[in-house]
């Protein structure tokens, strides 16, 4: 029984001497103090609103309009719906491409979802103009509260007793971040 006690109690003694008290008042040298976030600010933040692309599909009136094209230039089939409309609608200088549909009792928004979608194209409302264009690049910048640099540590702790205890480890998260940007940027893993 002894034999078993004083190997037990001397690991638990070394394991419970490894604990410091001051480790609250260390911080990380990554980040100056003023750059870590008050307990207040870590409540999870709202998504910020982006804006909506399709805001054109709740222009129009309600009349339904009825749309048969083969091979027409975008700009000539967005010219003949706003003058059918009455909904000025403006192209962009990088509008080009061809249309082919056969839409039938469609409202103003459904149409132009139809035919702009497969071009890449988008449509936005600026005072009253529905603008057809390129979607437009968002931006965001995301805070990463990281570590500056590659850290390995290693810790090897022995007695007389014949206990050795022996630790390891390391915090490189940069391949992780990278693999991850990867997939939101270019969409494969």
């Amino acid at each position: 029984m002894k034999r078993i006690v004083t190997p037990v109690l001397i690991l638990s003694l070394f394991t419970g001497g490894c604990v410091n008290p001051n480790m609250a008042r260390y911080q990380d040298s990554a980040l100056p103090g003023s750059a870590l976030p008050s307990t207040a600010s870590r409540q999870p933040r709202a998504p910020e609103a982006s804006p909506p692309q399709d805001s054109y599909r709740e222009t129009d009136s309600g009349k339904r309009y009825s749309l048969t094209l083969k091979d027409a230039n975008m700009r000539d089939v967005l010219m003949l719906l706003s003058r059918e409309s009455n909904v000025p609608i403006v192209a962009d200088r990088d509008v080009e491409g061809r249309v082919t549909v056969n839409l039938a009792n469609k409202k103003l928004g459904e149409i132009l979802y139809t035919i702009l979608k497969p071009l890449d194209l988008t449509a936005r409302v600026e005072n009253g103009i529905i603008i057809v264009g390129r979607p437009a690049m968002i931006t965001r910048t995301y805070q990463i509260n990281y570590l500056k640099d590659k850290r390995d540590t290693a810790s090897n702790t022995s007695s007389g007793g014949g206990v050795k205890i022996a630790t390891s480890g390391s915090s490189d998260f940069w391949p992780a971040i990278e693999s991850a940007l990867e997939v939101l940027i270019f969409g494969t893993s």
